[in-house]
């Protein structure tokens, strides 16, 4: 991001050429996992009356999938995303020791070796802070997603 903010367009390309293969590693299995499960809500979700109801009033196929199925398959598979958001976050510890990206993984590793507990405990909390974060965001795409869920 500093490149970036920079302006230093040749170490930015650089950073980014470096970051795709474990970014590859990390979201490939998650990847599999949320496909599979957005096929198949896709596919429950599209047989109700209303799809058939929409295609009788000639609207676009684009739009019934787009305002109608794609909103209500979207609900479980944000949940997945979210819980496989955590596991790709404990990944990074061994993704980034075994490819020696510079990251919180590493340095958690690092900061074990050594025996210094006290940035252990924090990569620990900003993980737990940022999977928490990452879930209350999944709530709240709930209610833009679906208007009956009601917070009170």
């Amino acid at each position: 991001m500093d490149s970036a903010l920079t302006g230093n367009w040749s170490v930015f390309r650089s950073a980014l050429t470096h970051i795709v293969l474990p970014a590859l590693v990390l979201s490939s299995p998650s990847l599999a996992a949320v496909t599979r499960m957005m096929r198949a809500d896709m596919l429950d979700t599209g047989v109700p009356g209303v799809c058939h109801q929409c295609a009788g009033l000639r609207l676009p196929e684009r739009l019934i999938v787009a305002k109608y199925v794609l909103k209500n398959a979207l609900i479980p598979t944000i949940t997945l995303i979210g819980l496989r958001y955590g596991w790709m976050l404990g990944g990074t510890v061994l993704v980034e020791t075994v490819s020696t990206a510079a990251g919180i993984g590493l340095y958690a590793v690092q900061s074990s070796v050594a025996s210094d507990f006290m940035p252990v405990m924090a990569v620990t909390l900003v993980i737990g802070l940022n999977f928490a974060l990452a879930n209350l965001i999944v709530d709240l795409l709930y209610g833009v997603l679906d208007p009956r869920v009601r917070y009170g």
